[in-house]
């Protein structure tokens, strides 16, 4: 027996719906196999049909939370992979997904201040070996004037190709903050260090993984050629194994997702997603006004900033004209200095137009090169560093473990000691009497 749908067949304990387009037919067994007659139409993903086309929001709210998940599950194996205490117990890691420029698209809530700074490291690995890398390729860096936060943060970015391995789609990076990376004291965040060597090994664009083959000989010479090598090198090779792999997962993942949805629909929703971001960032800027604030310092130098909304082109800027010029030590300003400055406080996503965008006077432009090693020259300051506004001089004027990376985002707050030291102790004091008196025994009062 054959039927056509549309048809409706009763049987004695079902009933089947044949939809049109279908054909039921009654097997000699008595199964019932229903075929389809007719093609299916085809179907264009919602958003992908032409260039320019805008977003369905509900597919771009599934493929925002698509994009954090594959974010999320590699910081997940990361965790579960890592030996380290700092990685696995006191989770200082972050993992983030990037498009083909090098473009934050997706980043897990791990450390946030991580992440304002790792596209500039994918656009490092673009701009340096964009043509040379290859299916299965790794690269890792450390490096503060590439992306990089402090020396221990060490970060690893895999690209991730297409079928035939010849363009790269997306870049999947993970940034952790290793126990210790050299330096002259242990844990490589040295309070005095005047160079940047002796903060620890640093890692400047180093190919991690060969086309499948892990350079562990290559990467445990490199970390103990060091003026300050590493002091447990095999606990940096076990957590950059588990790196390795959390980047493999996030590859992993978007393979999946492009199977499921197609290249193209995941692309366009990569940038939708950007783009929405965007403008979350413009209606905030929407509601804001002007205002400025100044805040000086226990060393009496002046941060003073400023924020000008314009309203028509909905863009802000951030200006620090007026702050002190930069100190050799601990305590720093923002972007700028004497000669004024502005600056962003909204690295993403790098977009033209974005509308936030960054503008640094002439001294602070100037960019460090990758290779970059400070020259120990006393400043006559306490802390040591470089000196700054000679004729001739070096602008690069760097402070101790903690330096501000101009083009790399904030790697750390600012360490401002807002009491004197004895204040501190005494409030300790207080502290610890009245922990005692809460958690001594009552005494009954008798009635």
């Amino acid at each position: 027996m054959r039927s056509t749908g549309p048809a409706l067949i009763r049987e004695a304990n079902a009933t089947t719906v044949v939809e049109p387009g279908w054909r039921a037919t009654v097997t000699d067994a008595n199964h019932l196999v229903l075929r389809r007659i007719v093609a299916r139409p085809a179907r264009i993903a919602i958003g992908t049909d032409r260039e320019g086309a805008g977003a369905d929001p509900v597919m771009l709210e599934l493929f925002n939370n698509l994009f954090m998940s594959i974010a999320e599950q590699t910081g997940a194996v990361l965790q579960n992979t890592a030996q380290s205490v700092n990685i696995k117990e006191r989770l200082d890691f972050s993992c983030a997904l990037f498009d083909g420029e090098g473009r934050l698209v997706a980043n897990a809530p791990h450390i946030p201040v991580h992440l304002g700074a790792m596209g500039e490291s994918v656009r490092t690995v673009i701009r340096s070996r964009g043509p040379t890398l290859r299916p299965g390729d790794v690269v890792a860096l450390n490096n503060p004037y590439n992306g990089g936060t402090h020396l221990p943060d060490i970060t690893v970015i895999t690209p991730v190709f297409d079928e035939a391995g010849r363009e790269i789609l997306f870049f999947v990076g993970s940034r952790g903050h290793h126990a210790d990376i050299g330096g002259i004291t242990p844990g490589s965040m040295p309070p005095a260090s005047r160079t940047l060597e002796e903060e620890g090994v640093l890692i400047d664009d180093f190919l991690l993984v060969e086309r499948g083959r892990f350079r562990e000989a290559e990467f445990r010479a490199l970390l103990a050629g060091a003026r300050y090598p590493a002091r447990n090198p095999d606990m940096n090779l076990a957590d950059i194994r588990a790196q390795i792999a959390a980047n493999e997962k996030g590859v992993m993942e978007l393979r999946r997702a492009i199977a499921t949805f197609g290249l193209a629909t995941v692309r366009r929703y990569m940038r939708h997603v950007m783009e929405n971001a965007e403008e979350s960032v413009r209606r905030v800027i929407d509601r804001i006004g002007d205002g400025s604030f100044d805040y000086r310092m226990d060393n009496g130098d002046l941060l003073r900033v400023a924020v000008r909304v314009d309203r028509a082109a909905r863009r802000a800027v951030v200006d620090f004209t007026g702050t002190a010029a930069q100190q050799a030590g601990q305590l720093q300003r923002a972007p700028g200095g004497d000669a004024g400055g502005r600056s962003v406080l909204l690295p993403l996503p790098r977009r033209r137009g974005h509308p936030a965008e960054r503008w640094l006077p002439r001294a602070d432009r100037h960019r460090p090169s990758s290779g970059f090693v400070p020259r120990p020259e006393a400043s006559g300051r306490r802390g040591g560093g470089q000196r700054r506004g000679e004729p001739g001089g070096d602008q690069r004027a760097v402070r101790g473990a903690r330096r501000h990376r101009l083009f790399g985002g904030d790697d750390e707050q600012l360490h401002l000691r807002r009491r004197p030291l004895p204040v501190l102790r005494d409030d300790l004091r207080r502290l610890r009497r009245r922990a005692r008196r809460s958690t001594a025994p009552r005494r009954c009062r008798r009635t």
